[in-house]
């Protein structure tokens, strides 16, 4: 994986990316969703949870000359890195696949100016909303600080984004930790939040809303 990164910086040109194992042309939008086998203690839980490759998702907030840039809500709270950097978080033989909006696609080929509207709303709805707000640990969709900041977990933080924009919402679902129920009430001492509403980033790709795009 790592030595594919170092080639993706090479040859990211506009936006332009070789998809891994094809000498297939990959386009990254922004607005794409991707979901990664994040490098952390944590994260065997949350695939094995949820039966999937996928503990960890970021969303692609802007795309300038060739610059791409993931936001994601993890570790400090809600921050941005390059897309190099991003993919780098991805562990030994860990995958990392991009989801895309049905009607985001619709928007991009039909209306092109309209695209071009909602790619900057979103990084400027991303800048004065979501970003520097605190991570949540607990997994919560409704949860605040003492501050009164908002926290987010990953997938909260995403789909919340992207809902600011969308005409049809993503919807959560109810929450399963029954699988791995011991070692979750140990990690949230007792407060699992057993069927409460929220989403995981495997259930991005199991939404009606999203269509696999490549693998990088």
């Amino acid at each position: 994986m790592r030595r594919f990164v170092r080639f993706i910086v090479l040859v990211c040109c506009a936006g332009i990316l070789c998809a891994k194992g094809s000498e297939e042309i990959l386009e990254v939008r922004t607005g794409d969703v991707i979901l990664i086998s994040l490098n952390c203690s944590l994260c065997p839980l949350i695939e094995n949870e949820t039966d999937s490759p996928y503990s960890h998702s970021g969303i692609v907030v802007q795309k300038d000359a060739g610059v791409i840039v993931v936001a994601q809500a993890l570790g400090r709270g809600v921050h941005h890195v390059l897309l190099e950097q991003f993919l780098n978080t991805v562990r030994t033989e860990g995958v990392a696949h991009i989801f895309r909006t049905r009607e985001l696609d619709q928007l991009y080929h039909k209306h092109p100016e309209s695209f071009k509207n909602f790619e900057q709303k979103l990084w400027e709805t991303y800048q004065k909303k979501f970003l520097g707000l605190p991570f949540d640990p607990y997994f919560l969709w409704d949860n605040f600080d003492a501050q009164g900041r908002e926290r987010l977990y990953c997938s909260e933080f995403v789909a919340k984004l992207l809902n600011d924009s969308l005409r049809r919402d993503i919807s959560t679902v109810p929450m399963d930790f029954s699988r791995n129920a011991a070692a979750w009430e140990r990690l949230f001492h007792g407060a699992v939040p057993q069927g409460k509403p929220g989403l995981a980033p495997v259930d991005f790709s199991k939404n009606a809303l999203f269509y696999f795009v490549n693998a990088f």
